[in-house]
């Protein structure tokens, strides 16, 4: 599952080869460039949450835990409507001003539906998002992860860059090729119900730096440290939750504190 549908309840979760070539491994020796993932370093691991949720309690109780775990980074993604939306809704600008207050960097969704929808209007939602709510970077969702549209991903991700957002995330929510690592600073590999196992992240992420790779759990019970400590040999940032239904993001797991002390001893 890599998006949310929100009207079923759920939130919708040629160039020449030479050209090719040098394009890919431009962004390859690239490395991230957010405020967080730099921050990442002090601590072994960061928390990267699907906030798709409307502002409110679970908002506020995010901010409570990244001030009682000041040191942890925490990257949440924020969706009005499958996207920025129709127009700018001043409780989102209230909230992200908040959340950023707080120190945490704000993300917006953008369901790529795997490529198929234009450069065009990706490029434009970002610029959406920019405009209205200052959010800090963007998170493209349902990301192609066969090879083949490398280019589509590298180009709106460098559009994000270039309107000074520093963070771009990529979700196929499974294994992706290895040329699509630099397209985007991160890559989420996994996201489904249960837990990957570490062999899966080790064998998907291929040597690899960790630094381009995140996770998504839900449906799971608390994690426990050996297990934290171990995926944090392969991923720089996770989420692990025990909400599930059909829109396991609409609230924070009960574990929540225990999960941030762990990612500071990983």
């Amino acid at each position: 599952m890599n998006a949310l549908d929100h009207s079923s309840g759920k939130m919708y979760w040629i160039m020449t080869a030479a050209i090719t070539v040098i394009i890919a491994v431009s962004f390859i020796s690239s490395p991230p460039v957010s405020d967080a993932t730099s921050s990442s370093s002090t601590v072994p691991g960061g928390l990267m949450v699907p906030l798709y949720s409307y502002p409110g309690a679970t908002w506020r109780n995010l901010i409570l835990a990244k001030q009682s775990n000041p040191t942890v980074p925490v990257v949440a993604v924020i969706n009005p409507n499958n996207g920025p939306g129709g127009s700018k809704d001043p409780n989102f600008v209230k909230g992200i001003k908040n959340l950023q207050a707080a120190g945490i960097t704000v993300l917006g969704y953008v369901d790529t539906n795997y490529a198929r929808v234009s450069e065009n209007s990706v490029k434009s939602q970002v610029s959406r998002y920019k405009t209205w709510y200052g959010v800090n970077g963007i998170f493209f969702d349902c990301m192609w992860n066969q090879k083949g549209d490398e280019i589509y991903y590298s180009t709106v991700s460098n559009y994000a860059h270039s309107l000074g957002l520093k963070m771009t995330v990529g979700n196929p929510g499974t294994s992706i090729a290895a040329s699509y690592i630099g397209t985007v600073n991160i890559l989420v590999i996994y996201e489904s119900s249960g837990y990957p196992s570490v062999s899966y992240l080790a064998h998907t992420t291929s040597g690899h730096s960790k630094s381009n790779f995140a996770f998504i759990a839900y449906s799971v019970g608390k994690p426990s440290s050996t297990y934290v400590t171990s995926t944090l040999k392969y991923v720089s940032w996770m989420y692990i939750t025990n909400a599930g239904g059909s829109n396991p993001y609409n609230s924070l797991p009960s574990y929540l504190s225990t999960l941030m002390h762990e990612l500071t001893l990983g």
